[in-house]
């Protein structure tokens, strides 16, 4: 349901807008006209696809890396490096059958390749056979190729086997051991070698575990993490399993992997029905265009390897030249001015006798990379749990539920954390005592006035906290010692928790603006909770409350939504006068003559944290608003049966 038009926040694009622009805008080559994926004119060689591809995959643009992934196999379809690039991007979307495949042909055409070694051990982690993950894991370290960085790693993951298996204080041995890479502790240098030792602990030694996890989860800023690190994360438990994908929203992990399944069948297609060659090959050019080319040129994966400019167009082409396996070959007929008429590519297997068939892309750090996306990292979520198990043990159900709020925020599918933080957070709801009123039947059903009995006004603020605007709106407003509602935006608050601190400090109500400030009504639930859920958890470690209210960015929700907040004890809060325009027009005098024209008792009235307007228009805007004998209130106050705050003189 939309409401207005209103800024949203381009760093908080919803990672389902990103999946779909992916998966429909960019294209990938199977057998058919194009190579690139930046661009359909423009063919990327194997190191560039290469590249491209991890860049896609080090910003979890999975929806985007799919297509280039498929790319990069088919432009190198006979280089190991293309298989453990799409096996990886594979198990950071859940098809771990796939990804085993693609290690295994990997390990085929260049055998004892430690990254492939690697994935191969994650992929029996990830399907949840322990047995193989621990003898894949064991010969891994045995590899002589491995950098010290890399043994430090297989050494972590073999330590983590061991924990899965009971062997917890093997688990810590091992864990614990020094590093062979020149860092600092084994333990402090790696959040997941951290995090497995305080989990070990808190099984054999329940005091000395409580303080391991809470050194682990602690925070500068004091509000726990609630996003997992983006990769294969382990979750210290056999079951459901062991280890999980980086996408755990079951409906996106489901779309990646219905798009993978499709382009892996396209290329499946195009093997089936593509030529064996040896030996010198004679390349015809097939032309299908009505005009007589100049030129016709003939390109081997993208790398131009001949051009003849005269009837009938052939080009003898040593396949000798390249490895074995399957290659691209793409025609294009030229005009005089060089531009194309058309362009043809077709699939072929090269089979020489004598001639190898990997090979290898220039490194250039690349499998490095892949290593580090394959790094097993820990599950946060596990660790908030096992801190709530030990705190329920010494009868501190308060602590339990915070740390299962916690787990709730990074996964609300994680154990019953959804129930517990819905049971916590509902306890909430019992301070907001005024119904839903609905104003028009074209809206939705939330909190767009107030008591109209009442010579109330509350005002409010979206969008915060910034911190190059917010101080100086905090101070206008202590000048006229004037209560004000925040709607703040989780990830801002903690980037600044300061500022939110102040708030509290103030008297002003903190509330929930989502996390990344996303269109709610477009927001599929599943990430829809996860926005509510995460911004009322770092409202609360802040503030030392839980939020009452949700603002829904630009006041676009859907039904589905409203239930959501109302699930988590929030009560979705519009507004009776939307000064944005009045903001935006740029003066100060302007915009109190537009809110003075249209408060009157019971009005809520929206304004944003990130104007100078606004800010240079509060002392002024108070001072009309208390002349005409109205009381300043919080939205929570408005809404309460009795208003407790003053108005207080203004400050000379």
């Amino acid at each position: 349901m939309h409401i207005r038009p209103k800024r949203i926040h381009a760093t908080a694009r919803s990672r389902w807008a990103g999946a779909l622009a992916g998966l429909l805008t960019v294209g990938f080559l199977a057998g058919t006209q194009g190579q690139g994926t930046q661009a359909e004119d423009r063919p990327l060689t194997p190191q560039a696809q290469a590249v491209w591809t991890l860049h896609l995959l080090e910003q979890a643009r999975y929806g985007e890396a799919i297509p280039a992934a498929q790319a990069l196999v088919s432009i190198a379809p006979n280089a190991p490096f293309s298989y453990q690039v799409r096996g990886t991007l594979e198990l950071y979307t859940g098809s771990t059958a796939s990804a085993q495949e693609d290690f295994r042909t990997a390990s085929s055409l260049s055998p004892h390749l430690a990254a492939t070694d690697y994935g191969l051990a994650l992929c029996a982690l990830l399907g949840n056979h322990l047995e193989e993950a621990q003898a894949q894991m064991t010969l891994l370290r045995k590899n002589p190729g491995l950098s010290p960085a890399q043994r430090d790693d297989a050494d972590t993951a073999l330590a983590y086997l061991q924990y899965l298996h009971g062997d917890v204080a093997g688990a810590i041995r091992l864990a614990q051991m020094p590093l062979h890479a020149p860092q600092a502790t084994a333990t402090s240098a790696d959040p997941m070698r951290q995090e497995l030792v305080a989990m070990a602990a808190a099984r054999l030694q329940p005091q000395q575990g409580m303080a391991l996890l809470a050194d682990y989860l602690s925070t500068p800023s004091g509000v726990p993490r609630v996003r997992e690190a983006e990769g294969l994360r382990a979750r210290f438990e056999t079951a459901p399993m062991m280890a999980e994908p980086a996408v755990m929203d079951i409906p996106l992990q489901q779309m990646y992997q219905a798009s993978l399944a499709e382009k892996r069948a396209l290329e499946t297609r195009s093997a089936k029905g593509a030529a064996q060659v040896t030996g010198d090959v004679t390349l015809d050019a097939q032309l299908s265009s009505p005009k007589t080319p100049t030129f016709v040129a003939f390109y081997v994966d993208g790398q131009m390897t001949g051009m003849v400019n005269t009837s009938p167009y052939r080009y003898d082409w040593h396949s000798d030249d390249v490895a074995n396996g399957w290659h691209i070959i793409r025609t294009d007929a030229l005009d005089a001015s060089g531009a194309v008429l058309t362009s043809q590519s077709r699939r072929v297997q090269v089979r020489n006798a004598g001639t190898p068939a990997a090979v290898p892309i220039p490194s250039a750090g690349l499998e490095a990379r892949v290593w580090s996306l394959l790094r097993l990292r820990p599950a946060r979520k596990a660790a908030e749990w096992a801190q709530a198990d030990l705190a329920d043990q010494r009868g501190d159900k308060q602590d339990a539920q915070a740390h299962r709020a916690v787990a709730a925020a990074l996964d609300p599918n994680y154990k019953d954390a959804r129930w517990v933080a819905r049971t916590l957070f509902s306890e909430s709801a019992a301070r907001v005592t005024s119904p839903s009123v609905r104003i028009a039947s074209s809206r939705p059903e939330g909190l767009w006035i107030g008591d109209t009995s009442r010579k109330e006004i509350a005002i409010t603020f979206d969008d915060g906290p910034n911190p190059d605007k917010t101080p100086a709106l905090l101070d206008a407003l202590d000048q006229v010692h004037a209560p004000a509602t925040f709607f703040v935006v989780g990830s801002r608050a903690e980037a600044a928790p300061a500022l939110v601190r102040r708030m509290t400090a103030m008297g002003d109500d903190v509330e929930d603006h989502s996390y990344t400030h996303p269109n709610m009504a477009q927001t599929p639930t599943t990430m829809a909770e996860t926005e509510i859920l995460r911004a009322s958890v770092v409202i609360r470690a802040l503030s030392g409350r839980l939020p009452h209210f949700f603002r829904p960015p630009g006041g676009n929700i859907s039904p589905a939504v409203i239930s959501l907040s109302h699930d988590y004890g929030q009560q979705v809060a519009y507004w009776t006068v939307d000064a944005l325009h009045a903001e935006d027009i740029g003066s100060r005098q302007g915009l109190i003559d537009y809110v003075m024209a249209h408060i009157h008792p019971g009005a809520i009235v929206l304004m944003h944290n990130g104007t100078d307007v606004t800010t240079a228009a509060v002392p002024g805007l108070v001072k009309a608003i208390r002349a005409k004998g109205y009381q300043l209130v919080t939205l929570s106050n408005m809404t309460a049966k009795t208003s407790p705050v003053k108005n207080l003189p203004l400050k000379e």
